[in-house]
Formats: C-alpha cells, structure tokens, sequence
C-alpha cells in the first residue's frame, strides 16, 4: 500500500540521518521514530530491536526512556516477563526523573502479577501510590491491588482499593 512506502521511505530517512549525521539531536533520538514505524507495519521484532538500539546508542536521548517502555510493553505482550521486568526496571534505575517511571513501576507490577508473584507485585503497585506519579497511573495500581487483594482473599481491602478509585 501507498501507506507502507511512505512508512518505509521514512525508516530509510531516519537510517540516513543516523549514518550521516549520528551527533545531531535528530539522530538522538531516530531510533525511537524508526521503531514506531516498524509497530505501525506490526513487525514487532524490528521495533523491539530499534527500542533496544535507542537506549544502547543514545542513552542521553530524549526518547530513550520512552523506547524502554515501548520495548517492555512489547515484550510483556509476547510474555516475556522476565525480559520485561528487566526493561522497566532498567527505565526506573537510569531514568528516574522521566515522567515515564511510575507507569514502568505499575507495568513492573503487573508483570509480576501475571507470572503470580504476588508480593512483588504488590511491592511495586505500593510503590506507585507512594510516588508522585498522574492519576490514571495511581487508579492502574490501585486496580492491580485489587487483583493482588482478591488472590489473597483481602475482600474487604480489594473493595476499597475499588472504592477509592471509583471516588
């Protein structure tokens, strides 16, 4: 489709940019536009990889914190939780200022949730109510508390985990 031509001219671009001019604040950050296209054409092996080239060429980069996100969703989503955990938390350690952190903490809470580790989980949704992080992320938590509450059949507290998102 014409779509993907542009798609793929554009991937070529930004390789360009990257090879010629690698210093330039463009190229700090190319690997991150060059993985959205690859997710946009669903070649989810070729993003993950273009995430990974991000943070590993330009840690620095404005995106690079956003490319470990990326990267982490992708590889929760193919369930490779351990691979998962380690890229949120790599976001969390080298990245602690970005806005990103309490929604990699909540991801890493969740992942710990679907390999049934519950007091893992537990640990990080906590952690997310204790930091400074937007409301949708805190409700997110409070939502994994929930499911973390309910396993461990704590009704009455997975209720006000409920309540307390829904007031």
């Amino acid at each position: 489709s014409e779509n993907m031509q542009k798609m793929n001219e554009a991937i070529t671009q930004y390789q360009d940019v990257v090879l010629k001019f690698p210093e330039s604040t463009s190229a700090k950050n190319a690997y991150f536009s060059i993985a959205s296209l690859y997710e946009k054409k669903d070649d989810k092996d070729a993003a993950l990889a273009s995430y990974r080239k991000q943070w590993q060429t330009y840690p620095e980069g404005k995106q690079s914190a956003d490319a470990l996100l990326a990267a982490g969703n992708i590889l929760f989503e193919r369930k490779s939780y351990d691979e998962a955990i380690y890229t949120y938390k790599k976001l969390v350690d080298d990245y602690a200022e970005n806005s990103n952190t309490g929604k990699a903490s909540y991801k890493i809470g969740l992942t710990y949730l679907a390999k049934g580790n519950l007091q893992d989980a537990e640990d990080f949704f906590e952690d997310v109510l204790n930091n400074d992080v937007d409301i949708r992320t805190k409700h997110l938590a409070k939502l994994g508390l929930a499911r973390v509450n309910v396993e461990h059949e704590r009704y009455s507290k997975a209720i006000e985990n409920l309540q307390s998102v829904l007031s």
